[in-house]
């Protein structure tokens, strides 16, 4: 009897707990369903960026290395000797004609007073050759005077002007030198290492800092010399680093090509002055005759697994997802080929949140990007 009630019991329990677990499933189904069967306009208006597809003029490239390079990267030596008492630290950014350095030639001073000197002498003696000169012409002139004593007087006179004229040049040398001891900066930079300390004795030549100007960058890349045929003077190059990607207009080729590897160098401006000397970059650098060709901005393109597309607009504000293949790309540009024609308007900027056939509310400008 007591067996009977607990299988009676044990089956009531089941039956109890299978009931529980069959109504948490139909609740999640109608959650499912309710949460699948709401309608994309109940949404609103997805705001998009879009920009319309477009014939441009692109290039097959292919990826080359190179660097960021400064205009001018110079050793500053000191021009006079004496004592380094003062020099910037490292990473102080200078100006053209800034000091970042003092000398100290505790002689100058003596030298300066020792030419003046020196010139005042002469100066004195070539003002009393000169009186002697006009003495003896008038003598001359009334056969009181020998000629020869007036030519002597003349050639004297001469050879003091002369000497003259040499004193006040070495004395605008040691002026000169004098204004050596304070360094300055012969172009806009960095300094980026100091080569001799504060304390030390230099002389004529000797390194005292490595300054390194830090705008008007250019990329320098060496390429093989056939595709000299398909570079041309005002192109943009795109390259990217571990820091970003960025634009640079070619400002000169150097048709003159390494005799070993056979490589040109390519020099490009950049157009913002933020990246690092010295920074490693790969460059796209075009191989091929450019083509007319349908291209959207890469922005454009979204990537899944079962391959790339676009997002339409139509024109009632709708969108429409549309498989594309990519080919060419230069700069922002990227070409595709698909169902797709020019002048259709494509998402750049909110695509990857757009449901198909979803309505879309288009900005008015591209200046400012819509928030994802």
């Amino acid at each position: 009897m007591q067996l009977k009630q607990h299988r009676n019991r044990d089956k009531r329990l089941f039956l109890k707990s299978k009931c529980k677990r069959t109504s948490y499933k139909i609740l999640l189904s109608c959650i499912l369903l309710l949460t699948v069967s709401i309608p994309h306009a109940r949404l609103g208006p997805s705001p998009v960026n879009v920009e319309p597809v477009k014939m441009q003029l692109l290039a097959p490239t292919a990826m080359h290395f190179g660097e960021i390079v400064s205009p001018n990267d110079a050793v500053v030596s000191a021009r006079t000797p004496g004592q380094l008492v003062q020099i910037a630290k490292v990473g102080t950014r200078i100006k053209k004609g800034e000091a970042f350095a003092q000398i100290v030639d505790q002689n100058i001073p003596h030298r300066l007073n020792e030419q003046k000197a020196r010139i005042n002498q002469v100066s004195h003696r070539l003002e009393f050759l000169n009186n002697e000169v006009k003495r003896l012409n008038t003598l001359s002139k009334r056969n009181l005077s020998a000629k020869t004593e007036l030519d002597f007087t003349r050639s004297q006179r001469d050879q003091a002007s002369a000497e003259l004229e040499e004193m006040q040049s070495q004395f605008e040398q040691i002026k000169l030198s004098d204004s050596y001891q304070s360094m300055r900066a012969p172009f806009d930079g960095i300094i980026v290492e100091r080569l001799s300390d504060e304390g030390e004795l230099v002389a004529i030549g000797t390194p005292v800092i490595r300054l390194v100007q830090t705008s008007q960058l250019e990329l320098s890349v060496r390429v093989p010399i056939d595709l000299l045929t398909f570079i041309n003077g005002n192109d943009n190059l795109l390259f990217s680093s571990s820091l970003g990607e960025g634009l640079a207009q070619i400002r000169t080729v150097v048709p003159v090509a390494e005799q070993r590897s056979r490589l040109i160098e390519i020099r490009a401006s950049l157009k913002e002055e933020y990246w690092p000397v010295g920074l490693d970059i790969k460059i796209a650098v075009p191989t091929g005759p450019a083509m007319q060709v349908l291209a959207v901005p890469r922005d454009a393109i979204v990537i899944r697994r079962d391959g790339s597309h676009v997002i339409r607009v139509r024109s009632e504000n709708k969108s429409e997802q549309v498989m594309v293949t990519t080919g060419l790309a230069s700069d922002r540009w990227i070409e595709i080929k698909g169902d797709i024609n020019q002048g259709d308007r494509v998402i750049i900027r909110g695509a990857e949140r757009i449901q198909p056939w979803q309505e879309v509310k288009i900005s008015e400008t591209n200046d400012r990007l819509v928030t994802l």
